[in-house]
């Protein structure tokens, strides 16, 4: 995996997923992109908003030294801002394993 726990939250009955923990010295934390409470939209391109948190675990981890694309949502709340895409390397440790794509 990359060091990333997960949980969920409703708000004004919508469902989101939000970071709950980072490993440390793993690839989410490293980073510096991710923070507990980020707002995850999307796992390589797949939408998360419906989609239950053991499979959403599933989209994430994977065999290590393959590439996971993590869609955050920007602002505190995902309401605003845009998003933007981490590209973490999962079982990798160090900065380098880590890229930031603004969008």
């Amino acid at each position: 995996g990359v060091g990333l726990a997960l949980a969920e939250s409703w708000e004004e009955g919508s469902r989101g997923i939000y970071v709950h923990s980072l490993v440390p010295g793993r690839s989410a934390a490293l980073s510096g992109a991710i923070q507990r409470g980020s707002h995850l939209v999307s796992v390589n391109g797949q939408p998360v908003s419906a989609t239950p948190l053991s499979d959403i675990r599933g989209l994430i981890s994977g065999q290590d030294g393959t590439p996971v694309t993590l869609r955050l949502a920007a602002g505190s709340t995902g309401g605003i801002g845009g998003h933007y895409d981490v590209v973490l390397r999962r079982g990798a440790y160090g900065r380098e394993h880590c890229k930031v794509v603004m969008g």
